[in-house]
């Protein structure tokens, strides 16, 4: 079946507001005379059973049922029983025509991919009717606004394959396909994905995971994921705007989603390591006995490092983090010497090192302080910065002392 990032399904989710509702608009069967080798199934309206090899494919349609009977591979299974002449039997176009003879094959657009050959027409293709071909996307790209990394989308060389594969002449979807029909149809099929990762946390189980954050508005909000071997799904966020975070409120907000899962289904509760969660993710464990609470591995590792940066418990620690804290500042706030570091000692890595919590973000940026120690001295020593002007002001006779003379740092 087709893989979905998890951004895919954020996205579909995002813009398809009420799926329900889409999903019961779809059409059960099409004039499709792929529909001469498979049967619809009842109340699963994307879903087919080969009449060949009787295999149940889920979610897809009849273009998942083409791959199955073409044995294009990635898609789907092949059908092991569809005989060779069957498989090669030319069918009709959608108004039941003959236009021409065509396997089930050849309904798909030609696939890149690595080391393949390119097809005859874009063989012939001069470099100015390439070049020509980029400019015409480029000039979409940017009169759009297409963020560049939407190039290294995985639908991004199938869909120009598949217009290759049309030539000249084919009319792009319309506004209103993009925003109606074809929405509808891309909805349809996240939603046979969902409903296919659904049915595995019946199979293996699942953990069901708590993320607390608050948005750009200031508002508390509770995500909720699931995790299977199949990886990780989003199933819901909670405004907790006005809910008072005790045990009790967040035990109910827990059992509300465990019982919209099925209890039977969930190995584990994953939450924040607070007093309250844990007397929450307690509570619940007792409820039911089958599941276990188990605390974030990442907010308890955050939770060990604010121990260890406490000044009260270990001073030397918090001394070292204030004296690394002068040092990157001072670089990061003097374009010359930030300049100087980069071109001349670390190759364009940096000192501070970003990640989701200023605890873990500080012992990273130590950690990289470390491994160019040998670097920011040979700095600190070499013709540049002795002739910069910052070298001669107070903090920057503070900084070079810290770097070059305290061994206790």
């Amino acid at each position: 079946m087709a893989h979905h990032s998890s951004g895919d399904l954020a996205w579909a989710h995002a813009r398809a507001g009420a799926s329900s509702a889409s999903v019961a608009s779809a059409p059960a069967r099409s004039d499709d005379p792929a529909w001469a080798h498979a049967r619809a199934v009842p109340n699963a309206k994307n879903n087919t059973i080969c009449l060949h090899c009787n295999k149940l494919i889920k979610g897809g349609g009849i273009t998942r049922l083409k791959y199955h009977l073409a044995g294009i591979r990635g898609q789907v299974e092949p059908c092991k029983k569809v005989s060779s002449d069957i498989r090669g039997k030319d069918v009709d176009n959608d108004m039941g025509q003959i236009r021409g003879k065509k396997k089930i094959k050849s309904y798909f657009a030609p696939r890149t991919t690595p080391g393949a050959q390119p097809s005859i027409r874009s063989a012939l293709a001069t470099k100015a009717m390439i070049d020509n071909a980029k400019m015409n996307v480029a000039r979409w790209w940017y009169r759009s606004n297409v963020p560049f990394y939407a190039s290294q989308s995985p639908y991004y060389q199938p869909m120009i394959d598949s217009i290759a594969a049309i030539g000249p002449g084919f009319k792009g979807p319309s506004f209103y396909e993009l925003r109606g029909p074809l929405l509808k149809n891309v909805v349809h099929e996240v939603n046979d994905f969902l409903l296919d990762i659904k049915n595995d946390w019946k199979v293996y189980g699942c953990s069901l995971m708590s993320d607390g954050w608050t948005n750009q508005k200031q508002q508390p909000i509770m995500n909720f994921l699931v995790y299977c071997p199949r990886g990780a799904m989003f199933l819901k966020s909670i405004d907790t705007s006005g809910l008072t975070k005790d045990a009790e409120t967040l035990f109910n907000i827990f059992d509300s989603v465990v019982q919209e899962i099925g209890v039977e289904y969930i190995v584990q509760l994953i939450t924040d390591n607070a007093s309250a969660y844990k007397k929450a993710g307690k509570k619940l464990q007792q409820k039911y006995g089958t599941l276990f609470w188990s605390p974030c591995a990442a907010h308890c590792i955050d939770l060990m490092l604010e121990n260890i940066a406490n000044p009260r418990w270990f001073p030397l620690i918090d001394e070292a983090i204030k004296k690394a804290k002068k040092i990157t500042k001072f670089i990061y706030n003097h374009g010359v010497v930030l300049d100087l570091m980069r071109q001349d000692f670390t190759n364009g890595r940096e000192l501070c090192r970003p990640a989701i919590t200023r605890f873990a973000t500080n012992f990273l940026s130590l950690q990289s302080m470390l491994r160019f120690k040998k670097e920011l001295r040979q700095m600190f020593t070499c013709d540049k910065w002795l002739s910069c002007p910052r070298a001669k002001t107070a903090v920057g006779k503070e900084i070079s002392k810290i770097v070059l003379e305290d061994y206790a740092f």
